[in-house]
């Protein structure tokens, strides 16, 4: 496991992520969700692809700065990377 999820009580879509040292989330989408994420400390790393037919392709990537809200769209495929040698949290809403 490259991460431990969250959920903040009361809240329906509200989570906060503990990402482990050097820990890759893996490509994934978000469905039909949207989804705000503010990295708390640090820094994480994101690359997004397109898929094209059973292949996916990088398009860009991106520094997730901490205090600073990112917002992805359903049809962003992306992986999430933890470069540091020590945890960083992220809280992330979907919608």
């Amino acid at each position: 496991m490259s991460y431990i999820k969250y959920r903040i009580p009361f809240s329906k879509n509200l989570y906060l992520i503990k990402w482990l040292p050097k820990a890759i989330s893996g490509i994934h989408n978000h469905s039909d969700k949207y989804c705000d994420v503010i990295v708390l400390n640090k820094s994480l790393y994101e690359y997004q692809y397109t898929l094209d037919k059973y292949k996916y392709n990088q398009v860009s990537k991106q520094n997730l700065d901490a205090r600073v809200m990112y917002t992805l769209t359903p049809e962003i495929y992306h992986d999430v990377h933890n470069n540091n040698n020590s945890y960083v949290y992220s809280l992330n809403y979907y919608y």
